[in-house]
């Protein structure tokens, strides 16, 4: 049997939970996340997890740059 790899790329404006970006992408640690959404970053919860857009995130760095700083 052939196995098929295929990446699925998620929309842009898609809600993913913080564990893509940290454990799958290894874009920030969860803290640094959470630091970054009491500087602003929008999310949003749903039934106890929170979910972040890669377009919030995007519009994040640009208003703040990638460490978060504005």
């Amino acid at each position: 049997m052939k196995t098929i790899n295929k990446t699925i790329q998620p929309d842009p404006n898609t809600p993913m939970p913080i564990g893509y970006f940290t454990d799958d992408l290894h874009l920030a640690s969860r803290t640094t996340i959470w630091r970054w959404m009491g500087q602003g970053l929008k999310t949003i919860r749903v039934g106890g997890r929170v979910f972040i857009s890669q377009a919030d995130l995007q519009k994040f760095f640009a208003e703040h740059g990638e460490e978060g700083q504005p």
